[in-house]
Parts: structure tokens; C-alpha cells; sequence
């Protein structure tokens, strides 16, 4: 697996989400850690789990890793985004899950105002080094909107915290937008 997460402007790695990436053929260290000597196969476990190269895997602070996350990564639509779009959407995840974490939540107990808060900080917080504008907010509203619906969808969840309202198309459809969606793009 290859880490991945950059500075952000939350708290240290002991309160920070992990995201890493699965591979093939790395070399594992033989004779360093008994435990690590044991997954000297790990190419074979994860080929037999189907686990493809290139998954996004999730560690909480604490460094366990949540199935259903995993389960998302792998069989939900995320799956079938190109790399770049997994990548991005799995950092976003990573920072909100992060954001959580500090203020004594899981990702699956989110709620509508965590959203909001979130929004303010990523977007207008002087404690926020790294704002962020409306772009790339709405493409982590898209990520959140993704997962959470996946949740919801599977019973991981009740409701989503990402709000959204029904707006009339020009052509006269239909379509579902995030509440918190920037108006400066």
C-alpha cells in the first residue's frame, strides 16, 4: 500500500484519518515485525478478496479500517471513476472524516450541520490556512453527496447530512442539489 494525505490545517496524525493505496509487488520486509512477516502474501489476499490495484483503503485515528468503507471503494460507483476522480474525491472523504473525528464523531453519524460547519470552515475560517473556493467545494459536496447516498442506500445510514432540494431544469426535468452548494462558481 502507498499513503496518501497532505497538510491540511487540522490537528496531528494522532487525530487524523489515513488514506493509502493498495499495489502489487511491493516488498515486504522480511524479519522486521513478526506481524508484518505474516503478510508477506499480500498480493494473493487481496487478488482473492478482489481487491484490484489502485483501492482506496480508510484508517480511523486509531488505525482500524471500517468494511463498509472498504466496501464503498470497491463496489459502489467510486469503483468505476477514473484515478484521478478516485483520488480526489478520497482526499476530500479523508479531510471530512478528519473533521469528524475532532469533534468526537464517525463519518456515519454526520449530520446537516456538520455540513454546514465544514462548509464555513473549509471556505471562510481565518483558522483555515487552506480555503478553499467554489469549485472545489462543490466537487467535495459531490464526493460527500456519492458516499453518503451509497450509505444510505446500503443501511449503513439513516439520512444523509448533505441536504439537498429538487430544482426544474430548462428542459423541463428534474434535478437534486446540494442545499450548501456554492453560489461563486
Amino acid at each position: 500500500m502507498t499513503a496518501g494525505g497532505a497538510a491540511d490545517g487540522l490537528g496531528g496524525s494522532d487525530s487524523e484519518w489515513s488514506l493509502y493505496w493498495t499495489d502489487r509487488h511491493v516488498e515486504i520486509p522480511q524479519g522486521f515485525l513478526p506481524l508484518l512477516d505474516t503478510w508477506a502474501d499480500i498480493d494473493a489476499r487481496e487478488i482473492a478478496a478482489g481487491i484490484d490495484r489502485h483501492t482506496a483503503i480508510f484508517l480511523d485515528p486509531t488505525g482500524h479500517l471500517d468494511p463498509r468503507l472498504a466496501q464503498y471503494t470497491r463496489r459502489s460507483r467510486f469503483a468505476f471513476m477514473t484515478t484521478d476522480s478516485q483520488e480526489s474525491y478520497a482526499k476530500d472523504d479523508r479531510l471530512f472524516f478528519t473533521f469528524l473525528w475532532q469533534r468526537g464523531k464517525n463519518w456515519d453519524e454526520a449530520d446537516p450541520d456538520d455540513i454546514q460547519d465544514y462548509d464555513s470552515w473549509r471556505r471562510r475560517s481565518e483558522d483555515n490556512p487552506e480555503r478553499i473556493g467554489g469549485a472545489k467545494w462543490g466537487r467535495e459536496l459531490a464526493a460527500f453527496i456519492q458516499l453518503y447516498s451509497w450509505a444510505r442506500d446500503n443501511g449503513h445510514i439513516v439520512r444523509s447530512p448533505v441536504l439537498t432540494h429538487t430544482v426544474r431544469l430548462r428542459e423541463g426535468g428534474t434535478a437534486e442539489v446540494a442545499d450548501e452548494s456554492p453560489k461563486d462558481v
